[in-house]
């Protein structure tokens, strides 16, 4: 099987179907409308690969969407790792590291936390091409 970006790839497929299902902002309050707009050849289908139901795609399509919201919301708070590596007008690798790793754990939380809700919407075959998905992904 073809190896998958699954990670990024989904966030990206995500906001295709969002906006192909042409949700409004109205339906999810609080995310904006560009979070349902992501170009189309950025994208893998990975709600059509799993054969979700109309009312699991919506549920997947709204968490998702959320999911990729939290993100940008984090992302306005996150510290800096260089501005904060840097200031002491010293390279200081450590404090870069240490930061940057907190920062991408704090995003992980919340796209596991979509993950987790998606995976609990799926039936057991849905479940069974999730983690061939998954098996083959270079995030392993």
């Amino acid at each position: 099987m073809k190896k998958l970006l699954v990670g990024f790839l989904t966030v990206v497929m995500a906001g295709q179907v969002l906006a192909a299902e042409g949700k409004k902002k109205n339906e999810v309050p609080q995310v904006p409308e560009e979070f349902y707009s992501i170009p189309e050849e950025e994208t893998i289908n990975l709600i059509d690969y799993l054969n979700l139901n109309e009312k699991q795609r919506e549920k997947a399509i709204d968490i998702y969407a959320e999911a990729i919201y939290k993100m940008e919301k984090t992302k306005e708070v996150l510290k800096r790792p260089y501005v904060e590596g840097l200031k002491d007008g010293k390279f200081n690798k450590d404090v870069i590291l240490k930061i940057s790793l907190d920062n991408y754990r704090e995003i992980l939380k919340i796209w596991l936390d979509a993950q987790e809700k998606i995976y609990n919407l799926l039936n057991k075959e849905q479940k069974k091409r999730y983690y061939e998905i998954m098996k083959d992904s270079i995030y392993q």
